[in-house]
């Protein structure tokens, strides 16, 4: 069994150290505050700074794999999306035994892609997006691909899961949908399948250095408003033609992981249907 430390354990992470704590695995999750972290989940929690390198002396120098999965937290501050995935990365790689280390996954994001022609886009695909926070996952992916860290980067598309369900309020609730956005492809992920892919490259022999994760069906948002609507036995959302708001990434693609699946992962929810077919269950069950 491994001994896999998690840097960064919020709503991907935490369930992916649970997910290898169940298998057998050695986990330590790595957070800022450790005081917060439930301890039932079979995760040993150390307390540190990734923006702090000192903070990180004290690791543990036997670590065999490593997964940054940070986030920046709330804000849009560019030197915070800097810290996090840049500065932090490099602190960490410094900070653990190269000797011992048998892989590193960094959870990175199709947020890197600029491609707004409703294209597909693959690993071959040009990351040339201009925000803060696709730069900074940019030169942190560089920086890995320059290391000899031997290392794999997963680029995770759209989370969705247990307590991400906006999208279903809106058709249930009736939220107005703003029209200009309806015929934007977009990209999802459960938090299952985050953690199984996840999983999948940490161990995978022989990996490649990039894989997208993103599953099997790209859908327009009105393709996705038109089935959930169906689902739920609702009318379709009311639109709205305002368009003062700023596009949320402002991409519009069609993210293709089919070497991921070539590598051998099956994802557990291929489509979105699967995905929040379950999650209508669940959320109606908790209402009952």
């Amino acid at each position: 069994m491994a001994k896999v430390l998690i840097a960064g354990c919020g709503y991907v992470g935490t369930a992916l150290g649970e997910s290898l704590a169940q298998q057998g695995h050695q986990v330590l999750g790595l957070c800022r505050h450790v005081e917060a972290k439930p301890a039932d989940l079979g995760i040993e929690w150390i307390a540190g700074d990734l923006t702090d390198a000192a903070s990180l002396e004290e690791l543990p120098k036997d670590v065999s794999h490593v997964v940054y999965a940070a986030a920046p937290g709330g804000g849009r501050d560019p030197d915070r999306y800097e810290k996090t995935y840049h500065l932090g990365l490099r602190n960490l790689v410094a900070a653990v035994d190269h000797a011992m280390l048998q892989r590193l996954v960094f959870v990175s994001s199709t947020g890197v892609f600029a491609q707004t022609e409703g294209i597909e886009v693959n690993e071959q695909s040009e990351a040339a997006a201009t925000t803060a926070s696709a730069q900074a996952l940019i030169a942190a992916e560089e920086f890995l691909q320059q290391s000899k860290v031997p290392s794999v980067v997963l680029r995770l598309s759209g989370i969705y899961g247990s307590g991400r369900i906006r999208i279903i309020r809106s058709v249930r609730d009736q939220l107005p949908v703003k029209e200009n956005l309806l015929d934007r492809y977009l990209n999802h992920i459960h938090r299952d399948d985050c953690v199984g892919a996840i999983t999948h490259v940490l161990f995978v022999e022989q990996p490649e250095a990039l894989y997208l994760a993103s599953d099997h069906q790209p859908a327009t948002r009105r393709e996705m408003l038109e089935w959930l609507a169906a689902l739920c036995e609702q009318a379709f959302p009311p639109l709205s033609s305002d368009t003062s708001a700023p596009i949320r990434g402002g991409t519009h693609k069609r993210v293709c992981s089919e070497k991921l699946r070539a590598s051998g992962y099956v994802f557990k929810y291929p489509t979105y249907r699967e995905g929040y077919s379950e999650l209508l269950k669940e959320a109606t069950d908790r209402e009952c």
